[in-house]
Parts: structure tokens; C-alpha cells; sequence
């Protein structure tokens, strides 16, 4: 018996088996072949098997004939999945599809479909999609895998991208959740040292930004006493030397001036040159000002720094290093407090894709 998904318009058939010709018209509608035991009906079965990807063989080619040749036509207007397959082939159709194959007594098979050289493979994914034939004691289709997965989702109500997105689900909650024991729950004694950890590197207040300004502020204090005399010195000069000299020239340049006018813009330079080391002893003053030695402010910077070398030192990192050190332990030390209840979630989790 044989179940005609698409519509089957006309079977040809030359030089098959005992059929030396044969020429169906076959019209729309259930179409029923009769007759006594050993009228060839299954003939006609096997041609039309042939035509959809059976395997060839010499037996099929009629004796004396030098080759078989089946041709079926069929109406594939309807037939969504018969039409994808001439698409991703590159085979043009008008809604009609005609396959011919061809054995030779030497058992060579070839097969077009409209046209085009086909392979036998490929012809059996495409006649998977036109007729399904049952024989006595046989079920063709039920022993393909693909048949037999869709008949078993379709019993249990599920679909392929229901169980691809289920088992997509059960792999990340298994990634997550190895992710997170691999970590390893922390210990009462290791939680407690990292606490410990994080309130001393909290202790020293310290950002990378601060602990260059510690060593600029330390490299100042500790020079203090050289920068305070080569302030003095620069102080005598730009107050007193300086000025001194400068007033005198400017005073010799408004005479020679009045003889020739070229020597003016000379002498208003050195006017400007007086202005600017005016504005540079007031600075050195203030600068100077500032430098006033505070023992207690050394000490304390002193400290400062001893305690966050003593830290670069004890988690082995630079100075500068030191702040993403502590964002590390603080977000070591959350993840560990919250592992419990997460673990309990993701194991949950894991569960329900499973199921």
C-alpha cells in the first residue's frame, strides 16, 4: 500500500522487471489498483519506491532490456516541505515535480529531479516528503530515526525546541553551579581572615590616588630643610640683588634712550623682567610659608606610609595595587557569604530543566 503525500499525476514506466511499458494518468482523489495475486501490483510499488530513493538493483532492468527507466510526476503545490527541498537544492519548480531514474543492467542508477542530476541520497530525503508505502509485515517510514523521534515527541507532547531549550537551561544552572563550588565555600577560619584583611586595608584609607600624593607629601618633608635654604637664598635674590641690579640698568637705559629711540624696547623689557621678579619673590615667600617644618605632620605621614608598605608587602602587590586588592577580598567575602543560599538556588534550578 502506498500513502501519496503529494499528489501523484502520472507514473511511467519502461523495462522494469516483467513491465515492458507502463502509463498511468492517475486523476485527483483516492486512487485504488486491483487484482489476483501476481498481477504486478507490487511491481508497480517497487518502480514507485525506485522513483523516491529505494536502492537500485540489476534484478529491476527487464531481461534482454539493456536498462529500467521509471519516471513519476507529482503535484507539489501544497507540499511546503517537498518545495524547501528543490529550493536549498537550487532546482526551479512551478508547483510540479518530476523524478526519472534510471538502472542499468550492470546495476549503475542515476536520478534527476526536473531535470537536474540528482544524488540517491539526496532523492530519498526529498521522496521521505511525497509517500510513505507500506508492505505486508513492513513500515518503511517507522524504521527511520527521524520518524520515529517525531512520532515519539508527538505521543509526549513535546517539541525538538522544547527539549533544546530545557537542556540549553539544565547546562547553564550546571555551568553556574560548578563555577561556584569550584570556588569552594569558605571555611569559619578563612571568612574570619579575610574580614580581618579587609578592615586593615579599610584602616589605611587609602586609594591609589592618595598613596602617590603620601609620597610626594614624605619626599617634600623629608627635603624640607634643603628646599628651605635654597628658598632663603632665592629669596635674597629676587628681593634684593636682583631688583638692585635691575633698577640701575633700567635707569642707564632711559638716558641712552633719549640719544636713540631703538633702546626703548629694551629698556620696557627690563621694566616687565622687574614686575615678574616682584611676582616671583611673593610667590618664593608664600612657597617658603608653607615649608614651615611640622614635626608631627612627618611623623604622621611617616606612618602613614609604613603601614601601606607593611600591606603591599603582606599580599604581595605594589603600593598602588593596593585599593583593587581590597575591592577583591570585599567581593571574595560577599560572594562567600551568599554562596549558601545561591548553591541552594542553583541546585533548584537544575532540577526543574531535568525534569
Amino acid at each position: 500500500m502506498a500513502i501519496i503525500r503529494a499528489m501523484l499525476t502520472e507514473l511511467v514506466i519502461r523495462d522494469f522487471a516483467l513491465i515492458a511499458e507502463l502509463h498511468l494518468d492517475l486523476p485527483r482523489g483516492l486512487v485504488v489498483l486491483t487484482g489476483e495475486t501476481g498481477a504486478g501490483k507490487s511491481i508497480i510499488l517497487d518502480a514507485l519506491s525506485l522513483a523516491t530513493g529505494a536502492r537500485a538493483d540489476t534484478a529491476m532492468v527487464r531481461h534482454g532490456a539493456e536498462k529500467a527507466e521509471v519516471s513519476a510526476r507529482f503535484d507539489i503545490a501544497n507540499v511546503a516541505a517537498a518545495r524547501h527541498w528543490l529550493k536549498e537544492s537550487d532546482i526551479e519548480d512551478d508547483g510540479e515535480l518530476l523524478i526519472r531514474r534510471v538502472v542499468t543492467g550492470e546495476g549503475r542508477s542515476r536520478a534527476y529531479v526536473n531535470g537536474t542530476p540528482c544524488p540517491i541520497g539526496r532523492l530519498a530525503e526529498l521522496g521521505a516528503n511525497l509517500l510513505e508505502i507500506h508492505g505486508q509485515h513492513e513500515h518503511y517510514r517507522l524504521a527511520d530515526e527521524a520518524v520515529q523521534r517525531n512520532l515519539l515527541d508527538a505521543w509526549g507532547k513535546i517539541t525538538l525546541k522544547d527539549v533544546a531549550s530545557a537542556f540549553g537551561e539544565w547546562q547553564k544552572a550546571r555551568r553556574e553551579l560548578d563555577a561556584l563550588r569550584s570556588e569552594g565555600v569558605l571555611s569559619e577560619a578563612e571568612a574570619d581572615l579575610i574580614r580581618y584583611q579587609v578592615e586593615e586595608l579599610t584602616a589605611i584609607e587609602a586609594d591609589a590616588r592618595d598613596i602617590e600624593q603620601l609620597h610626594e607629601q614624605h619626599k617634600v618633608q623629608a627635603a624640607a630643610k634643603e628646599l628651605a635654604s635654597v628658598c632663603d637664598a632665592a629669596t635674597e635674590t629676587l628681593e634684593e640683588t636682583a631688583p638692585e641690579l635691575l633698577t640701575d640698568l633700567d635707569s642707564q637705559l632711559q638716558r641712552a634712550a633719549r640719544i636713540d629711540s631703538r633702546l626703548t624696547e629694551v629698556q620696557e623689557m627690563i621694566q616687565t623682567a622687574l614686575l615678574h621678579i616682584q611676582e616671583s619673590a611673593t610667590a618664593m615667600n608664600r612657597y617658603r610659608s608653607d615649608l614651615e617644618l611640622d614635626a608631627q605632620s612627618v611623623d604622621d605621614l611617616e606612618r602613614r606610609l609604613e603601614a601601606v608598605h607593611d600591606q603591599a608587602r603582606k599580599h604581595r602587590v605594589e603600593p598602588e595595587e593596593l585599593p583593587g586588592r581590597l575591592a577583591e577580598l570585599s567581593d571574595r567575602l560577599d560572594r562567600a557569604d551568599q554562596a549558601e543560599g545561591q548553591e541552594a538556588r542553583l541546585a533548584d534550578r537544575l532540577e526543574r530543566a531535568h525534569e
